[in-house]
Parts: structure tokens; C-alpha cells; sequence
């Protein structure tokens, strides 16, 4: 069903050619992208996490006020999940959505 969902706003974007559904043909599943080679610390820096500057002005003694929780998510995924592992994440016209 979810898969039929994501057909359908697949269509709506303009991701089938034709604006149709071929029902005889599998749809690609974005949730289960092959993992990336890369490691989970090598995937958050090649996005610059963690942050250690702010890009904006702020009077804010700590103006990083997401970093902690951040931190903390991830490690509680790294020590809950057993198969946690980054994943290519791109759009159908290869346009990389992964952060």
C-alpha cells in the first residue's frame, strides 16, 4: 500500500513518463536504497555535522541549540539499531536529496 502511495505522488510530480502506472511493472522502493559505502561518521561530516559554528547572528550564549539533541539521537540509533547504515538518497533525475 505505501508503495502504491508513492506511485501515485510519483505521478503527480511527474516521476512516471507519460503521467501513467505501468501495474505490471515493480516500483522502485526509495526506503530500501542499496547502504552507502560510506560509514555513518563519514556520512554526517560530508554534511558538516556536527556543527560547531552558527551560520546566523545570534545573541545565544550556546546559539547551537540542536546539536545536542542531534548528538543524542544519533547515538541512541547507533546503540539500538543493529543494521544502521547511511543510504543513497537521490531523486530520478539523480538530484542527491540526502540531507
Amino acid at each position: 500500500e505505501l508503495e502504491d502511495i508513492i506511485a501515485d505522488l510519483m505521478e503527480v510530480s511527474g516521476g512516471e513518463s507519460h503521467g501513467t502506472r505501468h501495474s505490471n511493472l515493480p516500483l522502485p522502493s526509495l526506503g530500501r536504497s542499496t547502504p552507502s559505502s560510506q560509514s555513518m561518521s563519514e556520512a554526517a561530516s560530508a554534511y558538516g555535522m556536527p556543527w560547531d559554528a552558527t551560520i546566523g547572528r545570534t545573541e545565544e550564549t550556546n546559539p547551537l541549540l540542536y546539536m545536542p539533541f542531534w548528538e543524542w539521537q544519533l547515538d541512541f540509533m547507533k546503540s539500538s539499531l543493529t543494521n544502521l547504515h547511511p543510504i543513497e538518497c537521490s531523486t530520478l533525475n539523480d538530484l542527491d536529496v540526502s540531507y
